[in-house]
């Protein structure tokens, strides 16, 4: 299964982007870099998320897509019926 963490770090290896190099060529701050690849943040501000994908030239969506809404998971459906 592919996570937020291994797509990052894959697409940053891909172009020989040291976790820094990402970091500045994203302007995000290196410390959320490494707790993506950590995978410490499961879920990235719009802005975050729009500045890595840029960097890492790919689509937005690529990136939503693995990203984890915490909502969602809080309360499993048996709970609600």
């Amino acid at each position: 299964m592919k996570t937020l963490a291994r797509f990052i770090q894959k697409k940053r290896e891909e172009l020989d982007m040291t976790q820094k190099g990402l970091s500045i060529a994203s302007n995000v701050p290196l410390e959320i870099i490494e707790e993506v690849e950590d995978g410490k943040a499961l879920f990235l501000s719009v802005t975050t998320r729009q500045n890595i994908a840029k960097a890492l030239k790919c689509e937005i969506d690529e990136i939503k897509k693995l990203e984890k809404d915490i909502s969602v998971d809080i309360v499993s459906d048996e709970v609600i019926e």
